[in-house]
């Protein structure tokens, strides 16, 4: 999978700039086949619990993933996306919600 991020070591795991921050050019394409994996296992894996599979949005960002032209698939937006998505999957397990606006 891939390393711990560290200040030190994030420019060489995925491309980062002097900042240290994920390039947001970065395309899945331009990701090692090592890395392109451990991307991948990573979505797939958003949401499980222990013992239980993928949930259905894990499985469909990965079927999407697989699909989609990796020229031009960025990894930020995909990691960014994936986090939101456990953001709030998991404060909705945690309270009682009546409405959800889409503000975008």
């Amino acid at each position: 999978g891939l390393p711990g991020r560290t200040r030190s070591s994030t420019g060489r795991v995925l491309g980062a700039g002097e900042s240290g921050q994920l390039d947001p050019g970065l395309v899945i394409q331009a990701l090692s086949d090592d890395k392109r994996a451990a991307l991948f296992r990573y979505c797939s894996g958003l949401g499980a619990r222990a013992g239980r599979g993928p949930t259905p949005p894990a499985l469909a960002l990965t079927a999407m993933l697989n699909v989609l032209d990796p020229r031009y698939c960025r990894v930020k937006e995909i990691l960014e996306s994936a986090e939101t998505y456990t953001h709030i999957a998991r404060l909705l397990a945690h309270r009682r919600v009546s409405r959800v606006f889409d503000v975008g």
